[in-house]
């Protein structure tokens, strides 16, 4: 089941790897409510973290047949559900700490 509500237009969900650390990155930057305003889309078709958070789902689900998200799928959902409510409770911090465990367990810690 998905927790998240689908966005309107279901427009930037992942279907690799790379977009969807770049969907991580991006969402890192902005969440839980710092997402610019997009002068393309109308008022009620912005950027939210519950639509945002919806496409990182669907990016799971589309790379599920690579190895690592695979093998960890549902620990990923679980930090994803917990990064998830951590902003919905605005605790940015935490948010932000779960956003790089789950970067962490699909591409490994950053090189020192």
């Amino acid at each position: 089941m998905n927790p998240y509500k689908m966005p309107l237009p279901a427009y930037g969900v992942p279907t690799n790897l790379r977009e969807l650390r770049s969907k991580l990155t991006y969402n890192c930057a902005y969440a839980p409510n710092r997402f610019p305003y997009l002068d393309f889309l109308l008022p009620d078709e912005q950027l939210t973290v519950e639509g945002e958070f919806w496409k990182m789902y669907q990016g799971l689900l589309a790379t599920h047949d690579k190895k690592v998200i695979c093998d960890n799928f549902k620990e990923l959902k679980a930090v994803l559900h917990n990064a998830y409510t951590a902003y919905r409770a605005d605790d940015r911090p935490r948010g932000l700490k779960l956003m790089h465990e789950l970067e962490d367990i699909i591409y490994g810690p950053p090189e020192s």
